[in-house]
């Protein structure tokens, strides 16, 4: 408690155990509210991220995607020779060659448009995709992984943006203390630089 001016020194100024009840408070402060907002913003985060993956659950349909063309080539073919199995996939679905394809939406209609291939596939093979109502190309529904990966993230961000405001308000009340400080000092030396020096 010494170390930051909760003790009997009679030398200590009213506002130096100001200061230092400030510092407690803060401390305090600091060690229930950082945890506490971590916690509620990781589970409002977490519970945002269900409701996303319900929603888009709800709205987004597999549907099998038949390749018109061997990737990266330019020519397609409406009705391309049946290959057995499916196409090879890569880890996601973000990554591939572009490569036209059709496959029947939600709507029951027969939709054409750019997939992306493994560059090992060929014309005729099919491979899954994911559409939205009107039998649009999208991307598939949030998985959970990425809801606790999403949650995670933000409970660190509203961590670490506590502890910045608990620092700021630490810094500008010893600030403001300081100038409170230095405005005693300067009426204190006013009042007994007279007997120091002699000057009435």
């Amino acid at each position: 408690m010494r170390s930051i001016g909760l003790d009997h020194n009679p030398l200590r100024r009213t506002i130096d155990r100001v200061e230092a009840w400030i510092t407690v408070a803060l401390v305090v402060a600091f060690m229930v509210v950082v945890p506490a907002t971590i916690w509620l913003t990781g589970r409002a985060a977490y519970s945002a991220g269900v409701h996303t993956e319900q929603v888009e659950r709800a709205q987004r349909y597999r549907a099998e995607a038949v390749l018109l063309a061997d990737p990266g080539s330019d020519t397609t073919a409406d009705n391309p020779p049946a290959h057995r199995g499916a196409a090879p996939m890569r880890s996601g679905t973000s990554t591939g060659v572009r490569t036209s394809a059709r496959w029947t939406g939600a709507d029951g209609r027969e939709h054409r448009g750019n997939v992306l291939a493994d560059e090992r596939a060929r014309a005729g093979q099919w491979m899954p995709v994911w559409t939205d109502s009107r039998g649009d190309l999208t991307d598939p529904p949030q998985q959970r992984v990425q809801t606790y990966i999403n949650a995670v993230a933000a409970a660190i961000l509203a961590g670490v943006g506590a502890v910045g405001l608990a620092g700021v308000i630490h810094v500008l009340v010893h600030r403001a203390l300081d100038v409170r400080r230095m405005a005693q000092w300067e009426a204190a030396w006013w009042q007994f630089e007279p007997r120091w020096t002699g000057r009435s």
